[in-house]
């Protein structure tokens, strides 16, 4: 019993080291459009239970790109150069982002959608994920 718990802690230890840079990654990007936003709205207060919605989406994001990096179609491109896989990662993340924000976007129907702040939001989202997708990239090819 001792060995098959010290496998699965060896694998849940694994995981969550493989989380980290994604996550951490997520966690500026998600830091940096919150600030975007509270600077674009004119709102210069703090709220904790943003802050755990960023935190939040940060973890949930690099278990996502985790989860979809492990997907055949991610990986098509891995024999051309390196902009070729780096382009269509990014253009996948950032058809996600856009189809997830704009569900989140209406199931508040209640309040009124600036359409220039989400779609600020989206080009915050388009050049962090071409950075992110860029330098995992020439991680893999060096490493």
């Amino acid at each position: 019993m001792g060995r098959f718990l010290m496998k699965i802690l060896t694998k849940i230890k694994q995981k969550i080291i493989e989380l980290i840079p994604p996550a951490t990654y997520f966690f500026i990007i998600f830091s940096f459009l919150w600030a975007t936003r509270q600077i674009s709205m004119r709102d210069y207060t703090f709220s904790w239970e943003e802050l755990g919605i960023v935190i939040a989406g940060a973890l949930l994001s690099g278990k996502v790109v985790l989860i979809a990096d492990r997907l055949p179609f991610m990986n098509i491109f891995n024999s051309r150069p390196l902009i070729y896989n780096t382009a269509w990662k990014s253009f996948i993340y950032f058809l996600t982002s856009i189809l997830l924000h704009y569900l989140n976007t209406i199931r508040h129907p209640a309040n009124e959608t600036v359409w220039i702040h989400f779609w600020l939001v989206q080009a915050w989202f388009a050049l962090l994920f071409l950075i992110y997708c860029g330098l995992r990239e020439i991680t893999r090819v060096i490493v």
